[in-house]
C-alpha cells in the first residue's frame, strides 16, 4: 500500500502539470495544482514539460528527453514508452524518471487532441 501511495501523488502530480498541455508552437504547459503538490522552480517546471512534450510530439517509443536544473539540483529524464492511437487520435505513454534531487518515477498515458494540445488520457 505505501509504494501505491507515493506512485499515485506521483502520478497525480504529472496529471496535475501536464493537464491542458499546448503543442510546444502554441506555448508552456499548464500546472492548475502549482507548487503545493510538488514543488519545483519556474525553469525546473517548464524544463519537465518541455521533455515530456519533446517525447511525445516524436512518435517513436525509446526516445527520451533529459532536463536538469542548475539552480534547483533537480533533474529527470522522460521516456516515450510506447506510440499508439486512440480514436484516431495520437497517443503515447510517458515515463518520468527523477534522476537527481527528491522526487519518484511515474508513467501517465497521453493523448493530442484536434486542437493540438496533449491531455492526459486516463
Amino acid at each position: 500500500m505505501r509504494f501505491w501511495h507515493r506512485g499515485s501523488l506521483a502520478a497525480v502530480a504529472l496529471a496535475a502539470l501536464m493537464a491542458g498541455a499546448l503543442p510546444a508552437s502554441g506555448g508552456a504547459l499548464v500546472d492548475p495544482f502549482g507548487e503545493d503538490v510538488y514543488p519545483l522552480s519556474d525553469a525546473a517546471r517548464e524544463q519537465l514539460k518541455t521533455a515530456v512534450r519533446t517525447v511525445l510530439e516524436s512518435g517513436t517509443a525509446g526516445t527520451t528527453a533529459d532536463w536538469r536544473d542548475e539552480e534547483s539540483g533537480r533533474a529527470g529524464r522522460a521516456t516515450l514508452l510506447n506510440a499508439y492511437e486512440r480514436d484516431g487520435m495520437p497517443c503515447g505513454e510517458v515515463e518520468h524518471v527523477y534522476t537527481d534531487g527528491k522526487g519518484s518515477r511515474y508513467v501517465l498515458p497521453f493523448c493530442q487532441v484536434s486542437d493540438g494540445t496533449w491531455k492526459v488520457a486516463f
